[in-house]
């Protein structure tokens, strides 16, 4: 009969989340081509997050939006990895819109932050300038 002595040993196990990179759009959802919108008027911007190793949308995730440096504020995406949030600009101009991931780890995952960008532009609809050409023709025509 053989007798065994007892023994153990130990070492260390660490397990590592998989690390994936994510791809984040946005776009001013109201008009995809981007603009022009008049000041002030109110426009969504939207876009998508996906995972890049499957490019399915990532849900729960919070993003930061932006226009030239100014925060609008944050959205949440949805189940499909959509987020919107409404904006103003009030003033004429070009602006970047921007839309920032700071990434995130769930149980077993790390999402890599990512960010996007897309300029539009902020000025006189089209309708004004024809309205102020129909204005003038119509003082020449009444001045006489």
């Amino acid at each position: 009969m053989a007798n065994f002595l007892s023994s153990f040993s130990t070492y260390p196990l660490e397990i590592v989340a998989p690390d994936v990179a994510t791809d984040l759009s946005v776009v001013p959802a109201s008009d995809p081509m981007g603009g022009p919108y008049a000041p002030g008027e109110t426009f969504e911007i939207a876009g998508t997050l996906k995972r890049l190793d499957t490019y399915h949308g990532v849900p729960g995730a919070h993003i930061s939006v932006s226009y030239n440096g100014v925060n609008v504020g944050s959205a949440v995406t949805n189940e499909y990895g959509v987020y919107s949030i409404s904006t103003s600009i009030p003033a004429p101009g070009s602006y970047t819109l921007r839309a920032d991931f700071a990434g995130m780890t769930i149980p077993g995952l790390t999402l890599r932050a990512s960010n996007a960008s897309f300029r539009t532009t902020i000025g006189v609809t089209s309708a004004l300038p024809i309205l102020a050409i129909l204005g003038a023709v119509a003082l020449l025509f009444f001045k006489k």
